[in-house]
């Protein structure tokens, strides 16, 4: 019994539903005590922000938290210049006007230096189903085509398997400090669309036309 596999694939544009920034707090002070202070005190208000916009507290996640001797080179040697202390904060947004807020005002009143935002389209957006809708007509189809080109029918289906579909990174972003700049309108965060995409596996039993 003659088997014919194809593979279906199928990608559909999508506006991105939610957005993952980073805010990092960084201070220099001559102890690691007063180091850690500033940064927890700027944390709170960081905090106070969040609460400020409607950012929910399960949104926002600690990425990293540090505390260690500064060092400096001038004229190739070992300079100690006090102690840094860095908290690093995720937060996770679906609103692209919040997330222009949030990167301004986290500039603005607690001197963070920001990072990204990442998009992503969420598992449960529809795109997702309808890229697998697409991916199975697409396998059909191209099943069909076969079998015309072979002479042959497509008989009943054997075997169906969804192959895991990679999913490209997002492109770096840059990263800088905006502690001394001044009020301002926010930049404008645009997310685009990205493309979902998905594959399916059928497995036709081959008949005799």
């Amino acid at each position: 019994m003659a088997t014919l596999t194809v593979r279906g694939r199928a990608a559909v544009p999508a506006v991105p539903d939610e957005a993952t920034v980073a805010l990092e707090l960084s201070a220099l002070q001559p102890s690691a005590q007063a180091a850690y202070r500033e940064v927890a005190g700027r944390n709170a208000a960081l905090g106070a922000l969040c609460d400020e916009l409607g950012i929910a507290a399960a949104a926002r996640s600690t990425a990293g938290v540090s505390v260690g001797p500064h060092v400096e080179y001038v004229d190739g040697r070992e300079q100690h210049r006090g102690y840094r202390s860095v908290n690093r904060v995720h937060v996770r947004l679906g609103d692209p006007d919040l997330v222009a807020r949030l990167l301004q005002q986290a500039v603005e009143r607690v001197e963070a230096r920001v990072e990204g935002p990442w998009w992503r389209i969420r598992p449960d957006n529809p795109a997702h189903s309808e890229a697998r809708r697409l991916a199975a007509e697409n396998a059909r189809l191209r099943a069909e085509t076969y079998a015309a080109a072979l002479s042959v029918r497509l008989g009943a289906i054997e075997l169906v398997a969804e192959p895991e579909v990679k999913v490209a990174p997002p492109p770096p972003v840059g990263r800088a400090s905006f502690a001394a700049i001044e009020a301002g309108p926010p930049i404008e965060v645009d997310p685009g669309e990205q493309l979902v995409s998905a594959a399916l596996d059928v497995s036709f039993v081959l008949e005799q036309g």
